[in-house]
C-alpha cells in the first residue's frame, strides 16, 4: 500500500499503454501497482494535471513501450519513469492545456449525459408503443 497527497500524479506501472494516470484530487493510499509522483518545486513550475495529461500522450506511451519487462504482466520499473522524457512549457502554457483539458472533459460529460436521457427517452417510447399505451 501506497500513501499519496492531494496534487500528486499517480502512473500505473501495469501496460503503461492502458494511459492509468490520475492527478490526484485529495490524499489516499493506492495499490503498488502505481508510481506515485510527488511534484517538486521547479522553474517553471509544473502542474500536476499537465503533468498527467504529459503522461497519457503518444510520446511518452512509446517510451514507455522500449522500457518494459516481463511478457505477461509487462511493467515500468521506478528508475525507468526518472528517465522519461516529458515536454514542460511555461507556466501559462500549462495552464490554458489543463483548462483546455478540463473544458473537453466537462462537455464529454454534458454529452455522455444529454445520450443517457435521449436514450432513457427513446426507450421509454418504444416500450409504450409496444405494449399499446403510446
Amino acid at each position: 500500500m501506497l500513501f499519496f497527497n492531494k496534487g500528486n500524479v499517480l502512473y500505473g506501472r501495469l501496460r503503461t499503454y492502458l494511459n492509468k494516470v490520475w492527478s490526484t484530487d485529495r490524499d489516499g493510499v493506492c495499490s503498488t501497482e502505481f508510481h506515485v509522483l510527488r511534484i517538486k518545486p521547479s522553474d517553471p513550475p509544473i502542474h500536476s494535471d499537465y503533468l498527467a495529461a504529459a503522461l497519457r500522450s503518444s510520446l511518452v506511451v512509446a517510451q514507455t513501450k522500449h522500457m518494459m519487462t516481463g511478457n505477461t504482466h509487462p511493467r515500468l520499473a521506478n528508475d525507468d519513469v526518472v528517465d522519461l522524457l516529458v515536454p514542460i512549457p511555461d507556466e501559462e502554457t500549462q495552464t490554458e492545456i489543463v483548462v483546455e483539458i478540463q473544458r473537453r472533459r466537462e462537455e464529454a460529460r454534458r454529452l455522455r449525459q444529454e445520450a443517457e436521457e435521449e436514450w432513457e427517452a427513446a426507450k421509454s417510447g418504444f416500450e409504450a408503443e409496444f405494449l399499446g399505451e403510446g
